[in-house]
């Protein structure tokens, strides 16, 4: 949204699963005009400036379980990042304070990873895989290098690969972590950790980067907002490392029958197996169908 003294332009972008019809929308006041140019792009002109007022978010069939970000430019060119998501209505600011704005792009990775139960999974079995600290540093290590790299490369536009494939190999990587934690044969993966997750990490960073060419709505992103999503990404990424270690380190000391402790380990496996599974299916029909050729109308 670019505000242009009281005259908004307003440009809305789904991911490619979002159905358009359910698409969000604000709750202008009367004294604003809409004009709608297509379905993602409008412009509003208002009597009175926005500016401090609350705008009601709505969607016409109901309320989707994704996330809803808000990229805000102001008149002279700044702009804001506000999650949305669990509030039904947003505060147009009067003033944008940029530092603030780096925190929001640290917040918004440090959600994103969390709330990404792909890589969540991805990184558990691999933590799984690892047989000792050393591996533990080195996969760790070359999975936040290899995202790292792909992240800043996608997001300044060195590159711009198409994400549909990347998401289904994304899904692919955990199932393969799956299987070879429930296997526990002595592959490539247990022998080299590191060599899957340089790879796999490289992949994962793609999939970050579409979070940020989201709300790039202009192109305004600067070196700045991608190292601060980036740090929000490692920590939650630490986060889920330490609960994963201290998990482990209470297991170890409530010395739970080991028998029974496999028979739980391989049911959740099961489950990340199944989990990921319809992801590869459900992924890979999405990005036929994006390339689908409509031959009958």
């Amino acid at each position: 949204m670019t505000n242009n003294d009281n005259n908004y332009r307003i440009e809305l972008r789904l991911p490619d699963e979002f159905k358009e019809e359910n698409s969000p929308y604000f709750a202008f006041p009367e004294d604003c005009q809409l004009t709608q140019f297509n379905n993602y792009i409008s412009s509003v002109k208002c009597d009175e400036s926005l500016l401090g007022k609350r705008l009601e978010i709505k969607f016409d069939y109901f309320v989707p379980q994704t996330s809803t970000l808000i990229n805000y430019y102001d008149i002279n060119g700044n702009n804001s990042l506000y999650d949305v998501t669990a509030t039904p209505y947003w505060d147009v600011p009067e003033t944008i304070v940029q530092e603030l704005q780096y925190s929001k792009f640290l917040l918004v990775g440090f959600e994103h990873i969390l709330g990404g139960f792909d890589h969540v999974l991805f990184i558990i079995c691999l933590l799984m895989v690892v047989s000792s600290k050393s591996q533990l540093i080195k996969a760790i290590t070359g999975f936040t290098l290899a995202h790292s790299l792909t992240l800043v490369l996608v997001s300044v536009g060195v590159f711009q690969p198409a994400i549909e494939p990347i998401e289904l190999i994304v899904a692919l990587s955990v199932l393969l972590l799956a299987y070879e934690v429930a296997t526990n044969s002595n592959s490539l993966t247990h022998r080299y950790p590191i060599v899957v997750s340089l790879f796999c990490g490289l992949l994962h960073g793609i999939g970050f980067s579409s979070v940020l060419s989201e709300v790039n709505t202009f192109g305004a992103l600067n070196l700045s907002s991608i190292l601060f999503f980036n740090i929000g990404i490692e920590l939650g990424q630490l986060l889920i490392v330490a609960a994963w270690l201290i998990v482990m380190k209470i297991g170890q000391l409530l010395s739970f029958d080991q028998a029974e402790v496999y028979k739980a380990k391989l049911t959740c496996i099961c489950l990340t197996g199944g989990l990921s599974l319809f992801w590869v299916l459900d992924r890979l029909f999405i990005w036929l169908e994006s390339r689908a050729v409509v031959l009958f109308v």
